[in-house]
């Protein structure tokens, strides 16, 4: 019974999340390439993040680098959010 009642709690929690989280996605998919840039910087910082050597010394930079085209990306977006 215990574990009946966990899986409905933890499917009630999934539902939950999934119903909160799929508008949020709906809105970005007015610019779904930039979506799509984003998403692929983030995980190349997190990637970089976790590597154990520094490709050269370029490691930080790139972080940076990424980092900053990810904020500008966003700075884009909401511009052309404004616009409507």
């Amino acid at each position: 019974m215990k574990k009946l009642l966990s899986l409905f709690f933890a499917g009630t929690l999934f539902i939950g999340t999934l119903l909160f989280i799929l508008p949020l996605n709906a809105q970005a998919s007015e610019h779904p390439r930039l979506d799509a840039a984003i998403e692929k910087l983030e995980d190349a910082v997190a990637y970089l993040k976790e590597a154990p050597h520094n490709f050269g010394g370029h490691k930080a930079a790139a972080i940076a680098d990424c980092q900053k085209a990810i904020k500008q990306l966003k700075k884009a977006i909401r511009y052309r959010e404004k616009k409507k």
